[in-house]
C-alpha cells in the first residue's frame, strides 16, 4: 500500500507469498508501515490482520478482465461486525476471501457495479466453492446489481445445477436471490437498509455501450461512517460526487491515459487504436482527474482502486494522483492500496 505518511516511498522491496518483510511491496505497491500483523491464515504470508473495527478488504485491484500472477481482479469487501458485504466479484475473489482470513460464513450480500467481465466473473466461484469450502461455509446469498442481474444469477444457478445436486446431500441448502435496482438518470435511490449499514446507488457512465453501470454507498448505522465505491467510471461524474458528499472513505477507479496512449501505440493494430482509444479515455477516470472528484464531494481519504494499464507499479499511480491532489487543493488523506491491503473505517 502507498499511502502519504510514505512521502514518497522509498525504493520498493518485493513481497511474495511466505516472506515476511518489514515495509513491502506487492505487485509494485508499498506497505508503509513497520512490520505489520497477521490473519492466522496469512501468518506466514505477511496479510495484514484485520483491524478491531469495520473495515474494506482490498480483495482484486486489476482493472479489466486480465489474468495476472500477481494481482485479482475487481472486488471490495466491507466488514462491518462479522458481516461482509462484496462490491463486485472479479476473478479469484473466492481465493482473496480465503486468503485474507474473511471466509464466507459472513457475506450474505453482493454488488455489482456492472456486467463487465472484471466485475463479476468470479460470482460462480463464490456461491459455489464458497458453499463447499467447510471451515466457513457461504450461506444464503443476495445478489444486488444493474439491470440483467436477474439472468446472470439465473443462468449461473442453471450451470451449477448438476454440481449443487451432488453436493447437496451433504451440505445444508442455500439460495442465492437477484435483486434488480432501477436508478434514476439523477439523483440516487436506496437500495438495502438491514440492522448495520444503509445502502445507496447512483448512475454513473462507462461509456454508451454500457447502459447501466452503478456506484454505491455504505453508511454504517452504529458509528456514522460512510464509504462510497465509484466503480467504473468517467469522471468527474456529477452523480458520483452527489453520492460521496462528506463521505469518510471513496474508493476510486483511475486509469493513467499518458500510459495507456504509450500501449495503444505500441500494441494495437492501427486501424483499431482510435476506437480503443475513445472507448477507453471516455468511460475511465485518468489520474489527473481523480482528486477533483475527492475535493468537490469533500471526502476525508481518497482510496484508489481499478488500476489501468493493469501492469503499471502502483507506486505510480499514487505518484500522479498526488500530484494532482497538490493541484486541485485537495487535502485528504490519499492511500493506492496492494492486494489484501486493509482500510479501516
Amino acid at each position: 500500500m502507498v499511502n502519504e505518511d510514505s512521502s514518497p516511498p522509498a525504493a520498493p522491496v518485493r513481497r511474495r507469498a511466505f516472506f515476511g518483510l518489514a515495509a513491502v511491496a506487492s505487485a509494485g505497491g508499498l506497505v508503509a508501515c513497520s512490520e505489520p500483523a497477521r490473519s492466522p491464515e496469512g501468518a506466514m504470508s505477511g496479510i495484514p490482520a484485520a483491524p478491531a473495527g469495520d473495515h474494506v478488504r482490498v480483495l482484486g485491484v486489476n482493472g479489466g478482465p486480465i489474468l495476472s500472477t500477481t494481482r485479482s481482479q475487481p472486488a471490495l469487501a466491507l466488514v462491518v461486525g462479522t458481516r461482509v458485504y462484496l462490491v463486485d466479484c472479479g476473478g479469484n475473489a473466492d481465493q482473496q476471501l480465503v486468503e485474507s482470513g474473511i471466509g464466507f460464513a459472513g457475506l450474505g450480500n453482493i454488488f455489482i457495479t456492472h456486467h463487465h467481465a472484471d466485475h463479476v466473473t468470479g460470482l460462480t466461484d463464490v456461491a459455489m466453492l464458497g458453499w463447499t469450502y467447510t471451515p466457513s461455509p457461504v450461506g444464503d446469498l443476495d445478489v444486488w446489481g444493474p439491470p440483467k442481474i436477474d439472468a446472470v444469477v439465473s443462468g449461473m444457478q442453471q450451470s451449477l445445477g448438476e454440481a449443487t445436486r451432488l453436493f447437496s446431500g451433504n451440505r445444508p441448502p442455500r439460495r442465492v436471490t437477484a435483486h434488480v435496482i432501477s436508478a434514476p438518470a439523477t439523483g440516487s435511490v436506496e437500495v438495502l437498509r438491514d440492522d448495520l449499514v444503509r445502502v445507496t446507488a447512483t448512475r454513473v457512465f462507462h461509456g454508451p455501450e454500457v447502459p447501466d453501470a452503478y456506484a454505491y454507498r455504505f453508511d454504517i448505522l452504529a458509528t456514522g461512517r460512510s464509504v462510497v465505491f465509484s466503480g467504473d467510471t468517467a469522471g468527474p461524474n456529477d452523480n458520483l460526487i452527489a453520492l460521496a458528499q462528506g463521505a469518510d472513505v471513496l474508493f476510486h477507479e483511475v486509469q493513467m491515459n499518458s500510459a495507456v496512449e504509450k500501449l495503444l501505440v505500441q500494441q494495437a493494430p492501427a486501424a483499431k487504436q482510435p476506437g480503443l482509444r475513445k472507448h477507453l479515455f471516455n468511460s475511465h477516470t485518468d489520474v489527473s482527474v481523480v482528486p477533483q472528484v475527492a475535493h468537490q464531494a469533500k471526502v476525508r481519504h481518497l482510496v484508489l482502486c481499478h488500476y489501468v494499464p493493469a501492469d503499471l507499479p502502483i507506486t505510480q499511480f499514487y505518484s500522479a494522483v498526488q500530484e494532482a491532489c497538490r493541484r486541485v487543493g485537495f487535502n485528504g488523506r490519499l492511500t493506492a492500496p496492494s492486494e489484501l491491503d486493509v482500510i479501516s473505517l
